[in-house]
């Protein structure tokens, strides 16, 4: 009995050294899991003040974003606002990553067009569709 006693006691107690191991785990790691509803995090890594505008801009541009074996499309776009915001280089970032420094290179420079084309110049096209017409006016009234 006291055998059994003692190894249910000892069972409890990996069950729950291995729940906080993984909690400890996935503050580590870079992924959704590890920064939703973490505004502290999101702030801190991305300059964007709460998860849910980081997941917006995320949802946004996801389907315009590579699909690399390596990294996720939420990790390219963690990178990207990690380096803009941070200042860390490629090799910090693909130390963390676990990559190397050249697809830390490459997945900057295509979120960076990816964000360029979706945010600057489709929002700037969309505004000249809008607001063209009544420039347009204004720019015949006064000649």
């Amino acid at each position: 009995m006291k055998r059994s006693l003692g190894r249910v006691k000892s069972e409890h107690f990996l069950k729950k050294e291995v729940a906080r191991l993984k909690k400890e785990v996935d503050n580590l790691v870079y992924n959704e899991k590890s920064f939703t509803e973490n505004n502290e995090k999101v702030v801190f890594c991305t300059g964007l003040s709460t998860w849910e505008l980081f997941h917006v801009l995320f949802q946004y541009i996801k389907p315009k974003l590579k699909q690399y074996s390596v990294l996720t499309p939420f990790q390219q776009l963690m990178i990207t606002t990690m380096r803009l915001r941070l200042g860390l280089s490629d090799q910090d970032l693909a130390y963390r990553f676990k990559v190397s420094s050249a697809t830390i290179s490459r997945t900057f420079a295509h979120v960076i067009d990816v964000l360029y084309y979706q945010l600057v110049l489709h929002c700037s096209h969309v505004n000249k569709l809008r607001f063209y017409p009544r420039v347009q006016g204004i720019y015949r009234q006064k000649c």
